[in-house]
């Protein structure tokens, strides 16, 4: 997993940017450049949420049992959908604008992850760049 993800982050930062350029642009021309720290909240929220992902898969690939694994990955999911709720719960209490603005952010990081890493390990070239 470390191997996919280090040679996939240069174009994932890329893409990013490119995406936040893109959105950014439009929130201005719509007149909604305040939404701009949401959709930067769930980029964040994204990142934590795969961050423990990753890191509990890494975690429980290194137990001894299947129930000490299973159990670490019950925890990180519970941990990650605790954290989106927390988040966006805060959102939508702000305004709707601001609930929209920081799903985005966490799609956009999420499907860019995941195309990236898709694609590196259907290419067989996972690990390399």
């Amino acid at each position: 997993m470390k191997e996919i993800l280090s040679a996939c982050s240069r174009r994932v930062v890329w893409q990013l940017g490119a995406a936040t350029a893109v959105i950014t642009a439009g929130m201005y021309a719509a007149g909604k450049l305040f939404l701009v720290p949401a959709f930067f909240i769930g980029y964040l929220l994204a990142a934590a949420c795969w961050w423990a992902l990753i890191y509990r898969i890494w975690k429980s690939s290194r137990q001894k049992s299947i129930a000490r694994a299973k159990r670490q990955m019950q925890f990180g999911l519970g941990l990650r959908l605790l954290m989106i709720f927390v988040v966006l719960s805060t959102a939508i209490r702000i305004s709707l604008g601001v609930f929209w603005s920081a799903v985005g952010g966490f799609t956009v990081l999420s499907v860019l992850l995941m195309a990236n890493i898709i694609a590196f390990a259907g290419n067989g070239n996972a690990g390399e760049e």
